[in-house]
C-alpha cells in the first residue's frame, strides 16, 4: 500500500511542475503501475503503465531506458492473464510480447531474454 500511494504521489507532484523532464513523469507512472500491479489491481495499473510507455516510446532516449515502459505493460499482462484470463485475454498478451519482440529486434540486447 505504501509503494501504491508513493507512486500516486510521485506522479502528482511532477505533473505539477511545468516543463519536468518526460523520462521522470513516465518512470513515476511506471513505479505506481508496478506497484498496483504486485498489488494484483491489475486493471487499475494499465492506465499509467500505458501513459508511461506513451510518453517514452518516442523519446530519443537510451533503448534501455524507453523498454522499460514496454516491458512494464507486457509484465502487467503476463501476471493479469494469469491471475484472471478472461479479464486478459492471452491474444492481448500475445500482442505485447508481438511489441517486445519487435523493440528487441530493432534494439538488440536490450531487454533480457525470459523476462516478458
Amino acid at each position: 500500500p505504501e509503494a501504491i500511494d508513493a507512486g500516486r504521489q510521485a506522479v502528482r507532484v511532477l505533473d505539477a511542475i511545468p516543463g519536468q523532464d518526460p523520462w521522470l513523469r513516465a518512470a513515476a507512472r511506471m513505479a505506481y503501475g508496478r506497484a498496483l500491479t504486485a498489488a494484483g489491481r491489475f486493471a487499475e495499473a494499465e492506465p499509467p503503465l500505458q501513459e508511461a510507455w506513451t510518453m517514452l516510446e518516442p523519446l530519443g532516449i537510451d533503448p534501455r531506458r524507453r523498454s522499460a515502459g514496454l516491458l512494464a505493460l507486457a509484465q502487467l499482462c503476463k501476471a493479469w492473464n494469469a491471475a484472471d484470463p478472461a479479464a486478459c485475454p492471452e491474444a492481448k498478451l500475445e500482442r505485447w510480447r508481438a511489441r517486445v519482440r519487435e523493440f528487441e529486434a530493432q534494439h538488440p540486447g536490450t531487454i533480457p531474454s525470459g523476462s516478458y
